[in-house]
């Protein structure tokens, strides 16, 4: 029997000579002795003892293919931490430590803002002018608290839109009375323009229509024939 030649490198293999190739097996990723040297079968320029290639693929190689577990997003491992900083999918724990289940990243402004009982919110009558802020598990005791306040808010608020209301009725009258009077004034111009323009005409007209009448000069004696 011999050793194998890896012996120094901790191989414990020992057996018939003409067995040693295939347990060797060089040059392959799989083998039977853990301590030949293999490259890297996605060219990133290492080698590494057969024992460590896979660990080597499976968390340092730059050029191993990756495909995300969440969105089947495919590239190489070089981008791993690159992607699931943005992967829609990727599974987020909630910021305000609600408790609930982990919720995909596309989700999670949704659950903030219309389920989280954790979440800080404004009151439903702020519209109004309600002011307080508490986190959702608690408003609705709020809201029952202050009905006649809510009540109070929401009658002033409708005053002062219906004020506004006609505040602006009352404008717009305004605005369309001004228009019809520029509009009055516009077309008095225009029967101005086209009077004016129609006696200017009317006197063009006899102009070149009267003849000429010839006065000579007083020092011109005029022949029979001329006159």
């Amino acid at each position: 029997p011999v050793d194998c030649p890896n012996k120094s490198l901790g191989c414990q293999w020992a057996g018939e000579r003409g067995d040693l190739d295939q347990h060797l097996n060089d040059g392959s990723e799989e083998g039977e002795c853990q301590c030949v040297t293999v490259v890297c079968p996605y060219n990133c320029g290492h080698d590494f003892k057969r024992c460590e290639l896979k660990e080597h693929k499976m968390t340092s190689c730059p050029n191993c293919p990756f495909t995300c577990e969440y969105c089947d997003y495919e590239a190489t491992s070089d981008v791993t931490t690159e992607h699931w900083a943005v992967c829609e999918k990727y599974p987020m724990e909630c910021p305000n430590a609600c408790g609930g289940d982990t919720i995909e990243r596309q989700h999670l402004e949704e659950h903030l803002d219309k389920e989280c009982p954790l979440q800080v919110v404004e009151c439903e009558y702020s519209y109004a002018g309600c002011e307080f802020q508490c986190q959702r598990q608690n408003m609705q005791d709020h809201a029952n608290d202050k009905v006649k306040a809510h009540l109070l808010l929401v009658s002033t608020r409708v005053e002062e839109l219906e004020g506004q209301i006609d505040f602006r009725g009352v404008v717009q009258d305004t605005i369309i009375q001004q228009q019809r009077e520029t509009i009055d004034q516009q077309q008095k111009q225009i029967v101005a323009i086209t009077s004016a323009l129609t006696h200017i005409a009317t006197v063009l007209d006899v102009k070149l229509l009267a003849p000429p009448v010839f006065v000579p000069p007083p020092d011109i004696v005029m022949t029979d024939f001329e006159k």
